[in-house]
């Protein structure tokens, strides 16, 4: 189930705290997304006016960022200690681990590509 859904269903049941730490978590894996998104325009578009390393610094810039809101996101959560909100935190950060490898793998590519010597 997407985290909006669970929001959906879930609100009645959560307490303040954890109805409004979902609708966090919601927008930082939201700007995780933009952020990754933005990488691939920014790898989509050339280097335009910037230099391969500006423009690898750019590219890195919004996927770390994306890391980091993933990161946020979860660590939004250790205050909770509803049972109501515990289901809701493990859903979280079972998603949260779903999609987590991705945004590094992403890092990775980035950098080995970065460091490659005699790539186009």
């Amino acid at each position: 189930m997407a985290l909006k859904q669970m929001w959906e269903t879930e609100k009645k049941n959560l307490s303040d705290l954890g109805s409004q730490t979902l609708l966090d978590c919601i927008s930082q894996l939201q700007d995780a997304a933009d952020d990754l998104q933005t990488s691939i325009e920014s790898i989509s578009s050339g280097l335009g006016d910037l230099t391969f390393v500006k423009k690898i610094e750019e590219i890195l810039t919004f996927a770390s960022s994306a890391l980091t809101n993933d990161d946020t996101c979860r660590d939004a959560f250790d205050d909770i200690d509803s049972d109501t909100d515990e289901e809701v935190k493990i859903a979280v950060q079972n998603k949260i681990d779903e999609i987590k490898p991705y945004t590094s793998l992403s890092l990775i590519f980035i950098i080995r590509y970065a460091n490659c010597t005699g790539c186009p």
